[in-house]
């Protein structure tokens, strides 16, 4: 069952898309009640059984939404660019993206302590 803030996450994103705004999930999910930290990684709130589940109530089926992809690439004949990449981003076929994180400092195990990056 889906909790208060999940309802509101999900009548404010329906509320969003019906005005044709372009808010972000994020600023949706704070909006709806949720901490900075959590607004920060709306995607969390997104896959929890309770926004799923209240999805699935509403008639956002995972097929419902493949086939309105579907639907819209098909009636489009230019600029489906952005169409493909949502397909191909929910098909898994582009390849995980890296990140690298590089340290101010560098640990010199000899010492068990940091030292400052010097390259």
């Amino acid at each position: 069952m889906a909790t208060k803030k999940q309802k509101k996450f999900v009548r404010n994103i329906y509320i969003n898309v019906r005005n044709k705004k372009k808010k972000s999930l994020g600023k949706i999910a704070k909006k709806s009640g949720y901490s900075d930290t959590s607004s920060e990684k709306p995607g969390r709130i997104i896959k929890s059984k309770g926004v799923r589940n209240l999805a699935d109530k509403l008639g956002l089926t995972e097929q419902f939404l493949l086939t309105c992809l579907k639907d819209d690439i098909q009636a489009k004949k230019k600029d489906r660019a952005r169409e493909l990449d949502m397909g191909f981003k929910i098909q898994g076929s582009y390849a995980p993206e890296k990140y690298e994180q590089v340290l101010p400092f560098k640990y010199n195990i000899k010492k068990g302590e940091p030292t400052k990056r010097e390259d």
